[in-house]
């Protein structure tokens, strides 16, 4: 019997040493999880501070315009960026042209300048839907290739801003082309055009014929006009028009009347 609660006592004894040697580990290991926790909690809040302190004037922002001279609403741009604190330069030509080539507003960067560009869209860019492309061709920090009124936060600038949104009827520049309409279709649309003070309105034939009734094709920036011009045709025989944006045509606006057009305006 001695003999029998000898050999229990060690087994208890055993147990119990097993029992505190697993708590121990388990506590080792709580501490070194929860270590490894507290330092990448640490790296991003050192990643994120690092972009906050990241201040506006010392970021250069390059704003893309091909023209001769700079057109007033990227001045107004310009002026904008600088309103804020970036330092701003218009460039009249880029490294990657193709990036032009898209109806969203279109930000490049450098692999090391993506915190700038983090700054440039957190204070500039009202927009979750907007393009980013890295170039290490770029001189500038960040480059402004592409973009739309509505995509920016304008500040002080805002009125402004909006009346280039809205542009005057008389200072919009319209191309007219009958596409497989009804001959004279296109002069009827631009007398139709002209009462609603469309001064700068063309007509030509075009080159292929289209089968819907009429496509409004307009440039960047030129969207509400669009929109209104598609209640102006709905309203005079075309309740079919669409709009679409065309970023390479001359025109601020092109109206192509198809097959399918209707009109039955006097």
């Amino acid at each position: 019997m001695e003999q029998g609660a000898l050999i229990m006592k060690k087994i208890l004894i055993i147990i119990g040493i097993i029992i505190i040697l697993v708590i121990a580990g388990w506590l080792v290991f709580a501490n070194f999880n929860n270590s490894a926790e507290k330092d990448e909690a640490t790296n991003q809040n050192q990643n994120v501070n690092q972009t906050l302190t990241l201040k506006p004037w010392e970021i250069t922002v390059g704003i893309y315009d091909p023209a001769e001279t700079p057109s007033p609403l990227t001045k107004l741009l310009e002026s904008r960026l600088k309103e804020i604190g970036f330092k701003a330069v218009i460039l009249s030509d880029i490294t990657d042209p193709q990036a032009v080539n898209t109806d969203k507003t279109t930000l490049l960067y450098r692999a090391e300048t993506e915190k700038d560009l983090a700054v440039v869209a957190s204070e500039l860019i009202v927009t979750n839907v907007y393009r980013r492309g890295q170039n290490q061709s770029i001189i500038e920090d960040v480059i402004i290739v592409a973009w739309n009124i509505e995509d920016i936060n304008w500040g002080s600038f805002a009125e402004l801003a909006d009346k280039y949104n809205h542009p005057k009827p008389e200072d919009v520049s319209i191309l007219i082309l009958n596409a497989g309409a009804k001959s004279g279709s296109a002069g009827q649309l631009a007398k139709i055009l002209g009462k609603e003070g469309h001064a700068k309105t063309k007509v030509e034939s075009a080159e292929t014929e289209i089968q819907e009734s009429a496509l409004i094709y307009y440039q960047r920036n030129y969207k509400e006009t669009a929109k209104d011009l598609r209640k102006i045709l709905a309203e005079n025989g075309y309740p079919e028009a669409t709009y679409r944006i065309d970023i390479n045509q001359a025109d601020n606006i092109v109206i192509k009347l198809g097959k399918q057009a209707t009109t039955t305006a006097e």
